[in-house]
């Protein structure tokens, strides 16, 4: 009797584990699928078809939001999936913003800014994913910065409503935002030095 209950305890968390497993392939793939989307926006951009890229960037985003619903509700989110989100949002967001400021729809100036972004991003991300324990800082820098600059540029361009005044808006809205994020990434990081 002892032996069935512990062979019907084994076999539910042999279950458990399979279906965590195949909740992280599915995030997992998700995520990577964004690498194959930036070369493919890049491509249309040049191409010069628009609502190619807009169609293929919004699905990108889609399964940007999906797969962290996923990992959260399956408890799957995990400093491996941390990372590899953060490192191909920035591989998506550097692919988007090049091809735009290349094909001059989008100012070189705004692009220095968007690739400073990128930069201070995966620093920050770099020193986190190295502790086992990752700090969690505030999300006001996603909710105000990150989300609206590196998706909401690219989706008012192709609206055709960008102008020269909502990226000067933008800017100072990231510089803002960066500035909350080296204060809470710093304030949050010495405090596990000490």
């Amino acid at each position: 009797m002892v032996s069935l209950r512990l062979a019907a305890k084994y076999s539910k968390k042999r279950f458990e584990m399979q279906e965590k497993t195949k909740f992280f392939y599915i995030c997992a793939i998700l995520s990577i699928m964004r690498v194959p989307f930036a070369i493919l926006i890049f491509f249309f951009i040049f191409q010069r078809i628009i609502i190619g890229a807009f169609i293929i960037f919004l699905i990108a985003a889609l399964s940007d939001i999906l797969d962290g619903k996923i990992s959260r509700k399956s408890k799957q989110d995990s400093r491996l999936g941390w990372i590899l989100e953060n490192i191909v949002d920035n591989v998506l967001f550097f692919f988007t913003f090049l091809s735009l400021a290349l094909n001059n729809y989008l100012p070189y100036w705004f692009f220095s800014i968007s690739l400073m972004m990128i930069f201070i991003q995966l620093f920050c991300f770099s020193l986190l994913a190295r502790d086992k324990n990752r700090v969690n800082f505030d999300e006001s820098y996603y909710l105000y910065g990150s989300v609206p600059f590196f998706w909401g540029i690219p989706i008012l361009f192709f609206l055709g409503i960008l102008n020269n005044v909502i990226l000067l808006i933008a800017t100072i809205i990231i510089l803002f935002a960066s500035i909350d994020l080296f204060y809470e990434f710093f304030s949050a990081y010495g405090k596990k030095l000490e």
